[in-house]
């Protein structure tokens, strides 16, 4: 409930900033709120970054599904937090001596919200310098805790840029599996992996960028994948971990919505989301030309007229189109053209993604208008999938497809295209 509650109040207020023109939100966090969220992460047993507990100034978390309001092109959106470092008491104090009042939320005092009976906790038995709830120790440890963190993300940066290979076509990310050297490591391991927490950190920063949450995720799904590499590496104490005949048997392993498969004899550790269910991905349909809408919750998508046109004809601006997962492609009718597309990207000897990785890409189409016996219609017809365009529709209708990832790329800190068509 808390989560959903909160996932509104950031779509609501996303939505008002982008109309507006407005690209910060200040909000009223403040010392208690930092100090429950160290706690509440504690016990989640969050690693060095969850514990660093908010940040005074964050990225504003893109929650939306769709939005013909959302642009890369407008400055950031960011949340800004004034008062994070200043105790509840004392805001309280103030705004009584300024005359200033207050709303207070009446579900705060609901013991049944784990929030607010951690609250209560720090509350009773915070007042003591010794007590492990003090709320002015626990602000110290997190900001010990962010400084440790910018110091790791400087170091995880240069290893992703060094060791994997983000494919934004694709979502997909590929980390380097030779061991060169076996450093000071009883197992030789790969150079990202051999510091256990920048380990845990590349690991992190590859399943958010691929989950498109700005939230790390939890230890526990970090440790599934640093785990099964370590053993992966155990097991091939003097193989090359690229040698299709090693003693390994792992196989893919899926937590947090994406899968780590093991390294063959032409990549290494492929990295992608979660093979999706039937009906999971939820269609973007009835849009615009121009309109951009967000896929997956994680690959922002526009079809827009190509740039070779100097204006937009009339049946191309009344044009609609959609995306769709390609799990649900295939009882459509227009499904034998993406069976032929692939064909002809296979013939082409273009390379090919798994099926695992191919399953989690979109598939976009157009409505396109006609006329039969003087009978008016539409029929929907793909014009991108496989990672590739289906040219013979695209260049007739003069459109082109441009897609990003809704998070920023680990390596380089920024939003990247991932296809313009």
């Amino acid at each position: 409930m808390e989560e959903v509650a909160r996932e509104r109040r950031y779509h609501e207020l996303g939505a008002v900033c982008r109309e507006q023109g407005i690209h910060a939100v200040l909000t009223g966090h403040h010392g208690d709120d930092q100090a429950e969220t160290f706690l509440l992460r504690f016990m989640r047993q969050s690693g060095v970054y969850g514990m660093a507990g908010m940040l005074a100034q964050a990225s504003f978390p893109v929650v939306q599904t769709r939005s013909s309001h959302f642009s890369r092109d407008w400055p950031e959106l960011v949340v800004v937090r004034p008062l994070l470092n200043i105790d509840k008491q004392a805001i309280y104090n103030m705004c009584r001596s300024k005359g200033i009042r207050w709303h207070e939320d009446s579900s705060n005092t609901d013991t049944r919200i784990r929030r607010n009976k951690l609250r209560q906790l720090i509350s009773s038995r915070s007042n003591s310098a010794e007590s492990p709830f003090n709320k002015q120790n626990i602000l110290d440890i997190c900001l010990g805790m962010q400084r440790h963190r910018a110091y790791i993300n400087e170091k995880v940066t240069g290893l992703l840029s060094d060791y994997a290979k983000i494919d934004l076509s694709t979502g997909t990310v590929v980390l380097q599996a030779k061991v060169h050297g076996s450093g000071h490591s009883v197992t030789p391991l790969p150079h990202w992996a051999r510091n256990a927490a920048l380990h845990e950190r590349v690991i992190a920063s590859i399943v958010g960028w691929i989950r498109g949450r700005s939230q790390p995720p939890e230890l526990v799904h970090l440790r599934r994948f640093m785990d099964a590499i370590v053993d992966y590496y155990k097991a091939n104490l003097h193989d090359d971990p690229s040698n299709e005949h090693s003693k390994s048997t792992i196989t893919a392993i899926s937590t947090a919505g994406v899968s780590l498969y093991p390294p063959t004899k032409k990549r290494g550790w492929l990295f992608c989301r979660q093979k999706p269910r039937a009906g999971e991905i939820e269609k973007c349909g009835d849009n615009s030309l121009g309109d951009l809408v967000i896929w997956d919750r994680r690959i922002v998508v526009s079809v827009r007229g190509s740039n070779s046109s100097s204006a937009i004809s009339t049946d191309l601006a009344s044009m609609r189109w959609s995306v769709h997962a390609l799990v649900d492609c295939a009882k459509q009718p227009w499904y034998d053209k993406i069976d032929r597309h692939k064909r002809l990207i296979q013939k082409a000897r273009k390379h090919f993604e798994p099926s695992a990785v191919q399953a989690t890409q979109p598939v976009v189409c157009v409505e396109i208008p006609y006329e039969d016996g003087g009978m008016h219609g539409t029929r929907v017809c793909p014009i991108y999938a496989f990672g590739y365009t289906v040219a013979d529709t695209l260049e007739a209708r003069r459109l082109s497809v441009e897609m990003h990832m809704l998070c920023k790329t680990p390596s380089t800190g920024a939003f990247e295209v991932v296809a313009a068509l």
